[in-house]
């Protein structure tokens, strides 16, 4: 099954960027790949884009605007679109108050990242395939009032 829509991986890391990369090609997964160094590049692509998303991956601590940063400012100010695509960290900053405020912030996804390139191609299979199985409430579906 194949899910249409942009993956965006946010991370200001270069060596963890490339990492993801190759093993995004690897896996052969067909969704384009758009990769930003931080949130705030992120969050410019979102609002001028008139592409569908159908992924995000971001890292928490980057400088300018942290993931975290970035997905309260898409609750807050982002297209209803925008607010429904889903959002997961990958982070080495898994201190309980992150994934605290993380799920009380709605992000649906939050991973420490594997210290192996094995572990991270595995992680972004099952992450892929996780989300390309799940059935999606849109807008256009609901029921009327």
């Amino acid at each position: 099954m194949h899910k249409k829509g942009e993956i965006i991986f946010i991370e200001d890391d270069l060596d963890d960027r490339e990492l993801f990369e190759e093993a995004y090609k690897e896996l052969a997964i067909p969704n384009r790949l758009v990769i930003f160094k931080n949130g705030r590049e992120a969050y410019e692509y979102f609002n001028n884009m008139k592409k569908s998303l159908f992924l995000i991956i971001s890292d928490i601590n980057m400088p300018g605007m942290s993931g975290i940063q970035l997905r309260d400012k898409m609750q807050q100010v982002g297209e209803m679109n925008l607010r429904t695509i889903p959002f997961l960290l990958l982070t080495n900053g898994t201190s309980p108050q992150n994934i605290l405020y993380s799920y009380s912030h709605s992000v649906q996804g939050f991973f420490r990242k594997p210290s192996t390139y094995p572990e991270l191609k595995n992680l972004l299979q099952k992450i892929y395939t996780y989300w390309t199985n799940v059935t999606e409430a849109t807008f256009s579906n609901l029921p009327p009032e």
